[in-house]
């Protein structure tokens, strides 16, 4: 109920906004699962799977970064530069079906199909997480515009600049776009 009332008030305070956009901020939740096997990565990546959006999550990555690495201003808050995110294909994957669902239901909004959050649709595309946030945004004609703009809203901002994640996936479908922004979870071993 409060995430439902959180949505609704969400929705119509950025409906507000020039050009609409919404953010869920990262959330801290412990995992039991373990963490995934470890893997051969090349820089930038995760996952060296190839995907018909890697042209563009490669270029949200470099926009995302060049933010992040710069340090910026949200909302009259200093944010010093942190490092760089690396892509994902997983949470890549959970971007393309929440922004294929806006575009398929005229619905925008974090609530997604089967009333799933971002740590849902998250966890649903195989990502083990320990931290999670959301961006979605309408109608920005390229990805400067769409940085841009939630650059300009301080809650997407500050997601885009948390320390607390490390990982990016992102898709636009139709005029929709979406930022899933996460850490693995890691479990911790026992040392003796």
């Amino acid at each position: 109920m409060y995430k439902t009332i959180c949505s609704i008030l969400m929705l119509f305070i950025f409906s507000l906004c020039t050009l609409s956009a919404q953010t869920t901020p990262a959330k801290n939740t412990p995992s039991v699962n373990t963490p995934p096997k470890a893997v051969t990565k090349p820089k930038g990546t995760t996952n060296n799977k190839a995907n018909s959006n890697s042209d563009f999550n490669s270029q949200m990555l470099a926009a995302v970064n060049q933010l992040r690495t710069s340090g910026t201003t949200c909302g009259g808050e200093t944010m010093p530069p942190v490092k760089p995110l690396v892509l994902n294909v997983k949470l890549e994957k959970a971007a393309v079906a929440h922004t294929v669902y806006m575009n398929e239901t005229n619905n925008f909004s974090h609530q997604g199909k089967n009333n799933s959050w971002p740590e849902d649709r998250i966890k649903a595309a195989g990502y083990k997480w320990d931290n999670v946030g959301e961006n979605i945004g309408k109608g920005y004609k390229d990805i400067p515009a769409a940085i841009a703009g939630w650059k300009e809203s301080t809650g997407h901002c500050k997601q885009m600049m948390s320390a607390e994640v490390t990982e990016l996936g992102a898709a636009k479908v139709g005029s929709y776009w979406c930022q899933k922004f996460a850490k693995p979870f890691v479990a911790l071993s026992n040392q003796k």
